[in-house]
């Protein structure tokens, strides 16, 4: 649905959406997965697909993407350090595309009510209500109604306000993925 989205708002506080994974970030989470989890396809994007919403988010005002990552989701080594590292670098150049906006939630900001991640999206058509889409084991489950979208659009911007500013953010993955580099050395 991202392709066809205007907007995408994506808070991620386990692991990194789909949208935004490298193929080797992918690959070990596939790995990490029970069989009939990897067997629901809604957890995984094919290369096609992500490549053509990067096309999008690369042209800018087709689609803006705002993700929210929580601190903790640096320190996760998903496939090892290396595959880590080059994952954080990977965001920190998406982070420099027109239409990306990306921030960081520190640890300091604490637990919070409601902790999932998940992914608003807006469309350009009037007739096209925002949707929330919340990534589950036994599949993928969107929220219409807006007394269901409500504290996810509320819990974005709370989030969103107390993250770091893009500049550090960037400056803070950079960082990190050097760390992994370093220990796989």
């Amino acid at each position: 649905m991202e392709a066809e989205a205007s907007y995408a708002r994506a808070v991620a506080l386990d692991v990194l959406p789909p949208l935004v994974r490298t193929p080797e970030y992918e690959a070990a989470l596939r790995g990490a997965q029970v069989e009939t989890v990897s067997e629901q396809d809604h957890r995984h994007y094919s290369d096609a697909h992500r490549e053509r919403v990067m096309r999008h988010l690369s042209k800018g005002p087709s689609l803006r993407l705002d993700l929210v990552v929580g601190e903790a989701v640096l320190r996760r080594p998903v496939g090892g350090a290396l595959v880590m590292a080059d994952q954080l670098l990977r965001l920190a150049a998406l982070a420099e595309l027109p239409g990306v906006r990306m921030r960081l939630v520190p640890d300091e900001v604490g637990a919070f009510a409601g902790m999932t991640s998940f992914t608003l999206l807006s469309f350009r058509q009037d007739e096209f209500e925002d949707v929330v889409y919340l990534d589950t084991l036994h599949a993928g489950t969107w929220l219409e109604a807006e007394s269901e979208r409500r504290p996810y659009a509320e819990t974005f911007e709370r989030l969103a306000s107390a993250a770091l500013p893009a500049e550090d953010t960037v400056g803070r993955l950079v960082e990190a993925a050097q760390l992994l580099k370093d220990s796989a050395d």
